[in-house]
């Protein structure tokens, strides 16, 4: 029996065993999740429910070329999060022939699953649409399929679909305000006539399976323990912990989870968790494949985790294949794949789609009859157990499986259905079966007798089978016996006739051998004459290079002397020609001549070297070429080039590192004792910065000398070439692996050892890192210089772009990311930035704090003069530090805190209670105490506006942030004066409504009407009042005019209400309120500095005591009513001049004047003030009808008409 043969026995009883044990446990109710032991491991989670929720939810569906089922499951999570798509017509135009399904598994939320089963397909539909439309020569076809799509360019709509619903959905939370954190696998498939596309983001999977059960294709899981995905997330700034992204999320691909894609500088396909999909192509004909004419493909399974996490490809493939010869009910498979998976122990929701093909299996009877067989036996059996157990809580999923597998070996219908052996010999016929190991396994776990009985048995059944083998096949053995005679015949005579092939090839090679010596020996000698030839060639070539030589390295003229030096170089090259691997070893001739090519070489690179050095310390371009060109010729220009490099390098770390030596810069000599020197001197401060900033300014000059050095080098490389191929010496260089920019490698190494250098000075020397601390303006500006003049001598160098040093380490190899060299110059200084701005704040709120130090209560404020040295202070430091916009946009933002400080510490100062607010009598210590904090406020900002005026350098970002610091300065003001202002503006409400205490009904004629009012003479001594005691403490006019023209505004509006509603009103009392119109202007006069100032209102003021002097039938055709002065105040007015019947509307409310100008406050819309007249009118109309009067009162009209065009021009 065959090794395959066993292996095909093993598959198949795995899949009658898990078969039988799932129906087992799904046949007999008295089995509950309880006894089941993987529930205990799930309670203890916590996450998880007490019972799994085991409803399920199907859908089915078909079309002429496909059907579909799909079954899901919450199972024992909390929550539903899983969703799905299954659409058979994607689109009825341009693609009616594909169909689109899709199983999205949600995390950390349901949302983004269920957004994407909804409109993914409709993102891809539109990423395809504009494929298609993009490609096509005319008109698009009116049925796309699969033949006419580019792979390429479909994979990359497909992913740009992706792409945009990624985008969307984000830009949908972000405009609903909502921090969604969900996010969802997505796998899904698209179909049509000739191809299957898998496109898959996460650790859902798809299968395709074909009819005889193979897995032709499974989509990989998206895990961050992958390589490729691993090195994208560690690349994006994360971490792959416990095989989770940065230890938390499971999947490195998924849809939504939004905060691991918050790196703006990179593609989505970059990000810590991609959106982007796996698209896969495969065929849906495998006739192509001559080995594989009779399989096709059956059917594709798409799954979340839930389902691959207990059953494999293979697993779930053969399990589908064999039901499908059971039933075409492909719902009632799905359901018994979910039921088999929550069995086996999956904890997580379940879904899965089966999407089958007219090629997959169909049922048959023959089948259905075995499965029905073998359903009884089982349920038998399972019953049995049940029964054999009283404690049916003690059984677990174990002991039925173990028993269940008993009652099947004993099942001779089974075992006839099993190839013979069937299990039972896979470990025999493993290739690593090893007898030792084996034995001692079996010593250990079984009994030693019921095994050798079991092998017995084995052995048995194997001497049938062969014996079975033998009767069976009895024909053929006869007849390869009765050949054996005719073999041997055969045999003896192909060994004759080999004897015979051997002596004939001995006489050959008797023949040949003579020949072939003699030709060896010829090939000898022709060698040695060859050599000798080449010998003598090469030795005439020295001589006369030699010769030439000779003449260039003779003494001439000064002028000659490098270009003999260039032709000197060019012969040795020839030399080199001659000389290399040859061994001139024994030949006098050439041997005095050899000695001299030697010294000459030595002496010819000594000068060029000298060239060199004297063209780059000159920057003389003609000199650097010479040296270059000699360099070139001997063959040495790389290695040269790089000592070049190397040597200017090491001079500039050696100079900085002196330059930046404490024990140098404290150093001095003493000029009674010559060569003695003396310690640091602390107190030497001002000599020991004068030579720190010295030593500065040469390092930036020896960097800037280097940078020139290197610039004209590089350039003199460009321009050379060799004379042969024409390229240049540059390009040579990169042949040799060696950088072409000269210029940046210099640089980045500079900036290293500058870098690191400081950082050591730094930790070696308080006192060096005090005085760059401290002037780290100065040393911003040299810094600026440096730059300036790089850009003179390469125009832009400030703005080119290098790699960038890993500021973690120094020493650490260059990273693929790229920095402008100005900025990496900016970062070695950048230590000093932060401390100085630490200072900075320091000397900007040190004196606010000694300020307010005092715990005397007449130095809770400061001075004018202290204010002023402030300020001064803050333009001294803008000045400093304009020589760098980034500086001087943090010292504004220091400042700017300054100025919040100077705010809170004069805040406490300040009174906000009743003390602080009182209008009755002359100002309290408090409020005075308002008052200076409030003048000091108010001058504070004035200097600094002032000051900010005057700064024409500064930038506005700087000038921005310093003033909306005094935004907070100003809301102090504000809360400061606003008890004391809405104290003033609630007495004169008051004073205002006691008009209605006085008598207004008056005719005419009497000696009051040209007097004002009580009311009116108790305001103005009310504001004279206040004008005297507290308006002139202040000296902020403009502030206090811009807060009391409110007060004014209000004042005129509750006048003009409160008068409109006066009521009995007479002649006589119209005179009067004309008059106290005239007396309400001279009033408000303190509140602003013209009362035309007050816009609108003041308007309204003029126009309405114009109105009262009218009769009422002029108020009709009046062009002030709704254009200048309110309907609302006309309307009342008019109810006062009306009949005692005709009822003001508070009075039909039954309200009090105040409540009723409460109400006109809350309702400012004229249109729901003109509603509440309308039925105060009604219900004047109703009292008329109730009373049968004829006519309505003649002012009826008029109000009515007016009414009338208020409600027109609200409509």
């Amino acid at each position: 029996m065959s090794k395959k043969v066993f292996k095909t026995c093993r598959q198949r009883f795995i899949k009658f065993v898990t078969t039988a044990v799932h129906r087992s446990l799904y046949y007999h109710e008295s089995l509950s999740f309880e006894t089941v032991p993987i529930t205990d491991s799930i309670k203890s989670m916590g996450q998880f429910l007490e019972k799994p929720k085991v409803e399920k939810h199907n859908s089915r569906g078909k079309n002429d070329d496909i059907r579909y089922g799909l079954g899901s499951m919450q199972g024992w999570r909390v929550d539903m999060e899983d969703a799905h798509a299954t659409i058979l017509t994607l689109d009825d135009n341009n693609w009616s022939r594909w169909s689109y399904f899709g199983v999205f598994d949600g995390h950390a939320g349901y949302r983004t699953a269920v957004k994407a089963a909804e409109k993914l397909h409709l993102q891809i539909l539109s990423s395809l649409n504009t494929l298609v439309a993009d490609n096509a020569n005319e008109a698009v076809p009116s049925q796309v399929i699969s033949s006419q799509l580019d792979f390429s360019k479909f994979e990359t709509a497909i992913k740009d679909a992706y792409f945009k619903f990624d985008h969307e959905w984000r830009e949908e939370n972000r405009n609903n305000n909502q921090d969604d954190k969900s996010g969802s696998t997505a796998i899904s498939c698209l179909i049509d006539a000739e191809r299957v596309y898998f496109l898959n983001v996460g650790d859902s999977r798809a299968i395709l399976v074909s009819s005889e059960g193979r897995v032709l294709l499974a989509t990989k899981d998206h895990k961050p323990s992958d390589q490729v995905e691993r090195q994208r997330i560690q690349d994006a700034g994360g971490t792959v912990l416990i095989q989770r992204v940065n230890g938390s999320l499971a999947v490195s691909r998924a849809l939504g989870d939004f905060e691991y894609k918050n790196n703006s500088n990179r593609r989505p396909d970059q990000q810590l968790v991609s959106p982007e999909p796996e698209v896969t192509c495969h065929s849906r004909n495998l006739a192509m494949d001559s080995d594989k004419q009779e399989e096709q493909i059956a059917f594709i399974v798409l799954a979340c985790d839930g389902i691959w996490d207990v059953m494999t490809n293979e697993e779930l493939a053969a399990y589908i294949l064999g039901r499908m010869h059971v039933t075409d009910d492909l719902n009632e498979i799905c359901n018994s794949v979910l039921d088999m998976c929550l069995y086996k122990g999956s904890k997580d929701n379940m879904s899965l789609i089966i999407i089958a093909f007219k090629t997959a299996p169909v049922p048959t009877p023959e089948w259905k009859e075995k499965d029905e067989t073998l359903n009884t036996e089982i349920k038998n059996k399972t019953i049995e157990i049940f029964n054999r157990n009283p404690n049916r809580t003690s059984l677990d999923a174990n002991t039925i499986w173990q028993q269940v597998v008993t009652f099947l070996n004993e099942q001779s219908s089974i075992r006839e259905a099993l190839p013979i052996g069937g299990e039972s010999f896979n470990d025999f016929i493993d290739d690593d079966f090893d007898i030792k190991s084996f034995s001692a396994n079996i010593l250990q776990t079984k009994l030693v007798a019921d095994y050798l009985q079991h092998l017995n048995e084995l052995i048995r059944t194997l001497d049938a089978e062969i014996k079975q083998q033998v009767s069976s096949n009895a024909p053929v053995l006869f007849r390869q016996a009765s050949s054996i005679g005719t073999i041997e015949d055969v045999l003896e005579n192909m060994q004759s006739r080999i004897g015979s092939l051997k002596l004939t090839v001995d006489r050959i090679s008797s023949k040949v051998t003579e020949p072939y010596n003699k030709i060896l020996v010829r090939k000898f000698q022709l060698t040695r004459l060859q050599n000798t030839c080449d010998l003598l060639r090469r030795i005439k070539g020295v001589l006369q290079q030699t010769k030439k030589l000779q003449t260039f390295m003779s003494p001439s003229n000064t002028g000659q002397q490098q270009i003999e030096l260039v032709k000197a170089s060019q012969c040795l090259s020839e030399l080199d020609h001659f000389t290399v691997d040859t061994d001139f070893t024994g030949i006098d001739i050439v041997e005095k001549d050899l000695q001299f090519v030697f010294k000459a070489r030595h002496d010819i690179q000594t000068q060029a070297q000298d060239v060199l050095e004297n063209g780059l310390n000159h920057l003389n371009p003609a000199q650097i070429g010479t040296a270059l060109q000699v360099f070139f010729n001997l063959g040495t220009l790389h290695d040269r080039i790089q000592s070049i490099e190397q040597r200017l390098l090491q001079n500039f770390q050696t100079q900085i590192s002196e330059y930046l030596d404490l024990k140098q810069l404290s150093r001095s000599k003493d000029p009674s004792n010559p060569g003695r020197t003396t310690m640091p001197n602390i107190g030497n401060t001002s000599q020991f910065r004068a030579l720190l900033w010295t030593n500065i300014d040469k390092i930036l000059d020896l960097l800037y000398v280097t940078i020139a050095q290197l610039y004209n080098l590089s350039r003199v490389l460009a321009k050379k070439k060799d004379p042969i191929t024409h390229a240049t010496f540059t390009d040579e260089l990169t042949k040799q692996g060696h950088s072409s920019d000269l210029v940046g490698q210099f640089w980045i190494g500079a900036m290293k050892s500058l870098r690191k250098q400081m950082k050591i000075s730094m930790s070696d020397s308080y006192h060096l890192r005090q005085a760059l601390e401290g002037e780290y303006p100065r040393l911003l500006r040299l810094q600026n210089d440096l730059i300036a003049r790089l850009n003179q001598l390469q125009p832009g160098f400030s703005e080119i772009e290098m790699d960038l040093i890993d500021k973690d380490s120094l020493d650490s190899e260059q990273s693929q990311e790229k920095q402008k060299a100005n900025l990496q110059l900016n970062e070695c200084f950048e230590i000093f930035e932060k401390s100085y701005l630490s200072i900075l704040s320091s000397r900007l709120s040190d004196p606010i704090n000694l300020v307010f130090s005092s715990s005397s209560t007449t130095k809770l404020l400061p001075t004018q003069q202290e204010l002023e040295s402030f300020v001064k202070l803050i333009v001294n430091e803008l000045t400093v530090s304009i020589v760098s916009e980034a500086l001087v946009n943090k010292v504004a933002r220091n400042i700017g805190k300054a100025i919040q400080l100077f705010a809170a510490k004069c805040e406490q100062s300040i009174c906000t209670d009743s003390e602080g607010s009182q209008v009755v009598s002359a100002p309290t210590a408090a409020q005075l105490r308002n008052i200076s904090a409030i003048n000091i406020l108010f001058n504070f900002c004035s200097m600094i506006n002032k000051m900010l005026a005057e700064q024409q350098n500064l930038p506005l970002t700087a000038t921005t942030r310093i003033a909306d610091a005094l935004q907070c300065v100003h809301s102090l003001m504000n809360t400061a004066i606003h008890p004391f202002l809405n104290s003033i503006a609630d007495c004169i409400e008051a004073i205002l409504a006691t008009m209605h205490t006085e008598d207004f009904s008056q005719p005419a004629g009497t000696q009051s009407d040209s007097q004002s009012s009580l009311y009116m003479k108790e305001l103005q001594e009310f504001i004279i009042r206040i004008q005297k005691d507290y308006f002139t403490e202040f000296q902020c006019k403009d502030f206090m005019y811009e807060n009391l023209a409110p007060i004014a505004c209000r004042a005129i509006v509750l006048f003009m209400e409160h008068i409109s509603l006066v009521r009995p009103l007479g002649e006589g009392g119209i005179l009067r309120l004309v008059v106290d119109f005239a007396q309400i202007e001279f009033a408000l006069s303190p509140f602003c500095r013209r009362l035309t100032d007050l816009g609108k209102y003041y308007k309204i003021l003029k126009a309405f005591r114009s109105l009262l002097i009218l009769t009422t039938e002029e108020f009709q055709n009046n062009s002030a009513i709704g254009d200048v002065v309110p309907y609302d105040i006309v309307l009342h007015h008019l109810f006062s001049r009306a009949p005692i019947e005709m009822r003001s509307p508070h009075q039909a409310m039954n309200w009090s004047i105040n409540r009723y100008i409460q109400w006109l406050d809350e309702h400012p819309n004229m249109s729901d003030r003109l509603a509440m007249i309308k039925g105060t009118l009604e219900t004047y109309v109703q009292t008329v009808r109730n009373r049968q009067q004829k006519e309505f009162a003649p002012i009826y009209v008029i109000i009515l008409n007016i009414l009338d065009k208020g409600l027109a021009s609200t409509a």
